[in-house]
């Protein structure tokens, strides 16, 4: 498409400069435009001639005994079309006696002959004369002549001249030539002027394909550059996976293992499904002296902000945990947010902490101490599936505006009651049919459906009604939820 768009404008220019669009338009536009054309160019040129003419007393025998004067005549019609670029052009000549009854046409072959004029020339010439009652003729300065096909189509032949009266012979003629749409004027350059539109198309094809050269080469070098990024990036990418999968096991090693879990507390269970590698919630499971520590909590954030707050928080509670041999809940959760607040204001402002739900047993005693910050406790027995709920303080551990002692609340402990401890992932999580929050009460009434269960399978139907819940949805937050049952 280009190579023709080109070619288009290089043979109109060269149209426009050889003068050819001028001529043409003289030639037929303006003839409209200005009849006296014909009889002021041609006439002119060729008056004398066309007397000659009129002295033949033979007209039948006009191209032999005129012959001399007819070669004048088209040796001037051949000067005009030079001057005027009218190569594809003919002139007509139409005489006779008493009326117009043949025509000489003369044109670029230079055979000069004689023939009677068609009936729908001698209607058309006729339908230009004017005759007078003094003999005289009148008509315009020159008239379009159409040539008239059998379906009625006219097709503009050329101009007439008005008739000429010389003695008792008629002379008049015409410009002759069908119009030539712009489709054949270019079309014939174009062929013309082959060897001009075979260099535009190689040039044309040279700069595409150098075009096209330099396009794959950029190409190249972009998925080169991107291939180079890709691996760079994916080698980062390791690296920070490598790193947060360390910190993983760091704080995998602060917490107890489940193995160790069971040997302590064989039957209680731990669903705990991170948000990501690592995660801001944590349980923390401990044996020291006579007791056992029990906890769900829930650090500020997720990810790798989030376990770096817990593995503070964790080492906080081991910590004030074993600074002696018996501690309430409360006094516990006091020291490690005082712990908490000075790790983390050491120099900065920061008000990151945790949220936390605390269980202490004492095996000799089978006494239970739980307090809570912000995370509840609720008791479940399973022999008549009462449920009672523990509420919690309305601080955190960390720095607060309204900071008072934790409350400890002692718990007398019944057959049958098991105590869940949780975060609040597994109630925020958003899923369902209408994609709405879990909620605490429909989690409160799954675990009160399964607290008949072994552990191991309350577990398991924990997560899979978490699964089913979230579907295809992204986790929110990190899922902590336990269950134990001291015996």
């Amino acid at each position: 498409m280009r190579v023709f768009i080109i070619a288009f404008i290089v043979i109109i220019a060269y149209l426009l400069i050889e003068g050819k669009i001028k001529a043409i338009y003289l030639a037929t536009e303006n003839m409209f435009g200005n009849l006296k054309w014909s009889q002021l160019l041609i006439s002119s040129k060729i008056g004398s001639e066309l007397t000659d003419i009129s002295n033949c007393d033979n007209e039948k025998n006009l191209s032999v005994l005129k012959r001399e004067s007819l070669l004048r005549i088209d040796s001037i019609w051949m000067d005009m079309r030079k001057e005027f670029d009218l190569n594809d052009y003919a002139l007509l000549i139409f005489f006779g006696k008493d009326s117009v009854k043949f025509r000489i046409p003369l044109d670029s072959t230079f055979i000069i002959s004689q023939s009677p004029i068609t009936k729908i020339e001698k209607e058309a010439v006729y339908d230009q004369v004017v005759v007078y009652e003094n003999g005289q003729t009148s008509g315009p300065e020159a008239s379009i002549f159409v040539n008239i096909s059998e379906d009625g189509s006219q097709e503009f032949l050329g101009l007439f001249s008005h008739f000429q009266q010389k003695g008792n012979l008629k002379v008049t003629f015409a410009v002759y030539k069908p119009i030539q749409s712009w489709f054949t004027l270019i079309k014939d350059e174009l062929m013309a002027n082959l060897l001009v539109l075979l260099f535009i198309i190689v040039i044309t094809i040279f700069f595409t394909v150098r075009s096209v050269k330099k396009i794959i080469k950029s190409d190249q070098e972009i998925k080169s550059t991107l291939f180079e990024s890709n691996l760079e990036l994916n080698r980062k990418n390791e690296e920070i996976t490598d790193s947060i999968k360390y910190a993983r096991s760091l704080q995998d090693a602060v917490l107890m293992k489940p193995e160790d879990i069971m040997k302590i507390l064989p039957e209680s269970f731990i669903f705990y499904q991170p948000k990501d590698i690592v995660a801001g919630d944590f349980y923390w499971v401990m044996e020291h002296s006579n007791q056992i520590f029990y906890a769900a909590a829930d650090c500020t954030g997720h990810g790798v902000p989030g376990a770096m707050v817990s593995m503070i928080c964790a080492n906080a509670l081991n910590h004030m945990a074993t600074e002696q041999n018996s501690i309430t809940a409360s006094l516990l959760l006091d020291k490690t947010r005082s712990e908490v607040i000075k790790s983390f204001t050491a120099g900065n402002n920061i008000k990151d902490g945790m949220d936390i739900s605390l269980l202490i047993y004492n095996k000799e005693t089978r006494h239970l101490q739980w307090s809570g910050a912000f995370n509840p406790l609720w008791i479940i027995n399973k022999l008549n599936g009462k449920v009672t709920e523990l509420k919690a303080d309305k601080q955190p551990i960390a720095a607060f505006s309204e900071m008072k002692p934790f409350t400890n609340h002692t718990i007398t402990l019944n057959d049958g009651d098991v105590f869940y401890l949780f975060t609040d992932g597994y109630a925020d999580q958003f899923g369902g049919p209408k994609d709405k929050k879990f909620r605490y009460k429909a989690l409160q009434e799954l675990l009160v459906s399964i607290v008949n269960l072994p552990f191991t399978y309350q577990k398991q139907e924990i997560e899979r009604v978490f699964k089913s819940w979230k579907g295809n949805r992204e986790q929110v937050d990190d899922v902590l939820v336990m269950g134990v049952e001291f015996k």
